[in-house]
């Protein structure tokens, strides 16, 4: 490779490393598949034909190009939305789980070099998760097939890989011509297809030359030619490396066997490694940053040079502190039931890796009283205990009377010491964390009783939304508190602003909820009372304060809210801005660019048909109706499943499957998993489900509908019943009638017995055999398991195609005059 690479790789380098220890993935994979994709480590790689008539697609910049394709990963414009939707916020951009198509792609993040980076580990790590149990021999072709041909394709692939390795990779639909023709490099020699195993292996082939530049962002020296060993496939480790203890100590970038055995000693000592998501993995052997960091912080912590390098001093007090844990773990001490909070007299001493700070351990059914779940969220640190600095409820704040919608905490000292050092706060509860970010530093967690638990102001956290649900449990970490607000990370005292809704989203004071034992988590709320009757801690305060309802719908011609949920009396003119407020949407009761769900105005989508359901705008869990069945639809096709793991059922019954498939799909979409239908999911669904050709305005649906009524005459007449296995068929044959140029189906026909179906054109003279129009045949157990959505995106990729396709030919046809 040319000097010019190994320039860009330099320039690159720590971005690369960067970005994979913040997804939590080792970085050599996924700086092969930067250098392969961007044909050298281009940031501004772009897939442009010398044929500027192949050239047919503008980008965010008004480039000209043959995809929307760019960057270190070549992100078409879908796929980097989505992308910068689920971890834009991560990476400091504000409202990035709502930002359209558009905003997604503006110049400014695309050119962004470092998110460019981030979004492809983010990628990376998503494609190791998927990959797990249907990996092949070569990582790299693991990883880079789901890179290449998406979630789906990427899976068939790998499971065709197992099961019929010797079969075309155009054999049974497995793959479309379209993208075999896109992407000769990978499936083609020559004239000929190439058959899955060849792909594959082709695959690792065409990553290998990038092996060195993987070897040396993982600090390894760059190998001499013929140091590979025979048959060492790329991503394994590079025979005769040096030990990462040849030198006495244990770095960055460094890994092997002694590198996990300290992780696994950290780990011992409460260290949790996380991924990009906040989910626990095991030790990885790979030194990054969340290593070196819980060395510095043991090395303070034990009066040892705090350099992040485990030396072999370091080491060996890391084990001695690990062994006494152990040790101490396994002759427990019994805890004084007269005083659950009392300090243990012989509590193991071993210091934990994070400075001054024991982790929580939390009991069995979770905090009993508010104190229990204050020093549960903030543990005490070296004698010096959380304290509450601003209670729930009314109060006077810069000579103003204000309505306090939680609780305030810190540790005792104000603003010094460890308030001052961004100390971790844990989870009160054990539950599913639903959401993640804001501009108010916001992790809220819903507890196995509905209630939801929302911690604000953090400086940094450490859980995400994911799929399935991250759950943690009580003390597990969730951030560090800080005091971020819409003007930046320190735009209030450092604290912690802890508020609680009840399963009807009403606000309650967190610590008449803590110490009612009816409302505490792990038993069942009273059914007899509104949460507002619940007795209050303190007698100061009147008892109607206790609740705090949410705010007004702020949309002009809003209907009123159902009866069933109270609206808050209108924010004061004098409220103070400074602090959260609970009847002032920000921060207090939700972060101020959070999506939410709420009663709309009275408009209605374009194709939903309306009945009683949609009265207050929401549907909801137990309503059903043709509302329902419409947005059932959209889900089912876009691939959704309920919770049975079964693809979702359309029957107009909003049920469980429902609601768990409208989570998954706000989740996917930026929106809070209220798993209700409103306004904002609702426009969310028309939007995409507008991609599918199932959607009356898709401009291929007038197609897809016609193949679909062929579809059924064809089944009527071998008397197979209708279902979801008619649809797929349908839009799995409208792929090959685009790619054919039929623009009516006349027939549908199955071979004889059954295995293959073709759509069916009639010729301007009637059905003649020899001149009507037809697509190849169509493996028939193949396309009625391809789902709707996959069929819906190579539809598009092959319109884009032909009608390129038909310019070329015009074009060649008026240069032959």
């Amino acid at each position: 490779m040319t000097d010019r690479v190994q320039e860009r790789f330099d320039e690159a380098r720590e971005r690369f490393v960067r970005a994979a220890n913040a997804a939590g993935i080792d970085p050599e994979v996924m700086v092969k598949i930067a250098g392969f994709e961007s044909r050298g480590f281009n940031p501004d790689a772009r897939p442009i034909s010398r044929n500027p008539d192949l050239n047919t697609v503008r980008q965010f910049d008004g480039t000209m190009a043959m995809s929307s394709a760019h960057g270190y990963g070549q992100f078409l414009n879908g796929t980097w939305q989505e992308m910068v939707n689920r971890y834009g916020e991560k990476y400091g951009i504000e409202g990035a789980s709502t930002m359209d198509r558009a905003q997604a792609n503006a110049p400014e993040l695309r050119n962004n070099r470092d998110l460019q980076a981030a979004m492809l580990a983010e990628f990376t790590r998503e494609n190791m998760d998927r990959i797990r149990g249907i990996a092949g021999p070569n990582p790299d072709a693991n990883v880079y097939a789901m890179h290449n041909l998406g979630t789906q394709g990427g899976e068939r692939f790998l499971r065709a890989l197992q099961d019929n390795p010797n079969a075309l990779v155009t054999d049974n639909g497995l793959m479309s011509n379209d993208i075999v023709r896109r992407n000769p490099s990978l499936y083609m020699d020559g004239d000929r297809t190439l058959t899955v195993r060849e792909a594959y292996d082709r695959m690792g082939q065409q990553l290998a030359p990038y092996q060195r530049f993987a070897d040396q962002v993982a600090g390894r020296a760059q190998p001499e030619p013929g140091q590979t060993a025979p048959g060492q496939t790329p991503g394994q480790p590079t025979p005769g490396r040096s030990d990462p203890l040849a030198d006495g100590q244990l770095q960055r970038n460094e890994r092997g066997d002694a590198v996990r055995e300290l992780q696994q000693n950290l780990t011992t000592l409460g260290v949790q490694f996380r991924d990009g998501q906040g989910r626990t993995i095991a030790p990885t052997g790979f030194y990054g940053e969340q290593t070196e960091t819980a060395v510095r912080n043991f090395q303070t912590t034990n009066n040892l040079p705090a350099t992040g390098i485990a030396d072999e001093t370091t080491r060996h007090a890391i084990e001695a502190a690990a062994r006494e844990r152990t040790q101490a773990q396994a002759n427990p001490q019994q805890p004084n039931p007269q005083s659950p909070n009392a300090p243990q007299a012989n509590a193991p001493q071993a210091n934990p890796a994070n400075p001054a700070e024991q982790p929580a351990a939390p009991r069995q059914n979770g905090p009993q009283s508010f104190d229990d779940a204050m020093r549960t969220m903030m543990p005490p640190q070296n004698g010096t205990n959380p304290h509450i600095t601003s209670p729930f409820g009314h109060r006077t704040l810069n000579g103003h009377d204000d309505n306090h919608g939680g609780v305030d905490f810190n540790y005792v000292g104000g603003q010094s010491g460890a308030n001052l050092q961004h100390p971790t706060v844990r989870s009160p509860v054990s539950g599913e964390v639903i959401f993640s970010g804001g501009q108010y530093g916001t992790v809220k967690i819903r507890d196995d009783q509905g209630n939801t638990h929302e911690i604000l102001h953090l400086d940094s956290r450490s859980v995400q939304v994911t799929n399935p649900p991250t759950r943690v449990e009580a003390g597990d970490p969730i951030g560090t508190m800080g005091g971020r607000g819409p003007n930046g990370p320190n735009q209030y005292p450092q604290h912690v602003h802890y508020q609680v809704r009840d399963p009807n989203n009403n606000l309650v004071d967190p610590e008449a909820f803590w110490n009612n034992p009816q409302r505490r988590q792990g038993q069942e709320a009273p059914q007899t009372q509104p949460p507002a009757a619940q007795p209050d801690a303190r007698a100061a305060q009147p008892p109607a304060q206790n609740t705090v309802p949410p705010p007004p719908v702020e949309q002009p011609g809003a209907q009123a809210p159902r009866q069933d949920t109270p609206t808050a009396p209108p924010a004061r003119q004098d409220a103070p801005a400074d602090r959260p407020t609970a009847n002032v949407a920000p921060p207090s009761d939700r972060p101020a660019n959070e999506p939410r769900e709420a009663a709309p105005p009275q408009t209605q989508q374009p194709n939903a048909p309306r009945s009683e359901a949609m009265n207050d705008g929401v549907l909801r869990r137990g309503e059903s109706g043709p509302e329902v069945g419409h947005y059932q639809r959209i889900l089912a096709d876009l691939g959704y499943r309920g919770a049975d793991g079964k693809p979702l059922q359309v029957d107009e019954k909003f049920g469980p499957n429902t609601e768990f498939a409208a989570k998954q799909f706000q989740r996917d979409h930026g929106i809070e998993q209220l798993g209700v239908i409103g306004p904002k999911t609702r426009a969310a669904a028309e939007e995409a489900g507008r991609e599918l050709v199932t959607h009356p305005d898709n401009p291929n649906n007038p197609l897809y509908k016609k193949m679909l009524e062929k579809v059924y005459e064809a089944e009527d007449g071998r008397k197979i019943p209708h279902g979801e296995h008619s649809r797929n068929l349908a839009a799995a044959l409208t792929v090959e009638a685009v790619r054919e140029r039929i623009t009516n189906v006349d027939r549908v026909d199955f071979n004889r017995d059954g295995s293959m179906a073709r759509a069916v054109q009639f010729s301007a003279m009637g059905d003649k055999f020899e001149l009507n129009r037809a697509t190849d045949g169509l493996a028939t157990q193949q396309a009625v398991r391809q789902p709707i959505k996959e069929s819906s995106e190579q539809v598009e990729q092959v319109a884009n195609n032909v009608r390129t396709q038909q310019r070329e030919e015009r074009q060649q046809s008026v240069a032959q005059r």
